[in-house]
């Protein structure tokens, strides 16, 4: 019997080498008789190499950084020169695959590694601490409430009693937080990287107006996947994107705050042509929805 098991163990072995990996671990069944049984499934799976370099925000290599995924066999760390090789696996043909890279005084994130690259480098921040204030627009503080970090490997914290919060953030240019909160609107806010105190005003949800309605094209086909922009004519934060995905063509964008807008309405066909319509100028009134909108999008000369 023991030879039978290391001879099924040898087996396993060479199937991995072949690209193969065991996806159910042998289950064991030991009847009176000492016997025993091993139920196990092998599947193929794509196989690829790739190299990692790994710096800090100076250009400078990180000794030691850990690369992780589900995709990755082993987990491996970098050497002095922040390089080091990593074997991808995927059941499909590989593309890129979503790593986590994480080193000792540096924010850990997220990165896509593509075996189709000779070399992926990735550079890792030192971590900053933000603190600040939530309340709402008459300066009463929002417990519970939650703000994240809305890049990479979303780090986020609560508010206490008193609406503060610390969040640890990489040091990186281009960060938004979002800070949400039952009862209020989601608000997202742009930081710089010298920003460390921040005061973080939200609108209770019945503050805020929208619009309502359909998207179709020059047939009457509903659009089920478009882009919404909504321009202020007063103030230019207010000014939003969004991307809707519909069946029917259906959109409903109900977090505006009062004012005027003009609403800009764009998608792209099958064939690449550009379609766009856009309405005359809309007032949004808090607790109101406008419409419903009959919007048809014609194509772009």
């Amino acid at each position: 019997m023991q030879d039978n098991y290391a001879a099924l163990l040898m087996s396993l072995r060479i199937a991995k080498a072949e690209g193969y990996l065991d996806e159910h671990q042998a289950a064991y069944n030991v009847d009176r008789l000492h016997s025993v049984s091993l139920d196990f499934k092998l599947t193929k799976y794509y196989s690829a190499e790739t190299t990692v370099r790994v710096t800090d925000s100076q250009g400078r290599p990180i000794q030691g950084a850990v690369i992780s995924s589900e995709q990755i066999a082993p987990t491996v760390r970098t050497d002095r020169n922040g390089i080091t090789r990593v074997r991808l696996f995927s059941r499909i043909e590989l593309m890129a695959t979503p790593c986590s890279i994480a080193a000792d005084g540096y924010a850990t994130r997220s990165a896509w590694i593509s075996p189709r690259q000779l070399q992926n480098d990735v550079v890792l921040y030192k971590p900053r601490v933000l603190t600040g204030l939530v309340m709402t627009m008459d300066g009463k503080p929002i417990s519970e409430a939650c703000v994240s970090d809305s890049g990479g490997i979303r780090e986020r914290t609560k508010t206490d009693r008193q609406g503060r919060f610390v969040l640890r953030i990489p040091d990186a240019r281009g960060h938004d937080l979002i800070a949400s909160a039952d009862g209020y609107v989601n608000k997202r806010i742009w930081i710089g990287e010298q920003d460390r105190e921040l005061v973080i005003k939200m609108d209770p949800t019945n503050a805020r107006g929208g619009i309502f309605g359909r998207v179709v094209d020059p047939e009457g086909n509903p659009v089920w996947k478009f882009m919404v922009n909504a321009i202020s004519k007063e103030n230019e934060t207010d000014s939003t994107a969004r991307f809707v995905e519909n069946i029917d063509g259906v959109f409903l964008i109900a977090d505006l705050p009062e004012g005027r807008f003009t609403f800009y309405f764009r998608y792209t066909g099958y064939d690449g042509s550009a379609f766009r319509m856009s309405t005359g100028e809309i007032t949004i009134i808090k607790g109101q929805v406008f419409g419903p909108l009959a919007i048809v999008c014609n194509r772009l000369n």
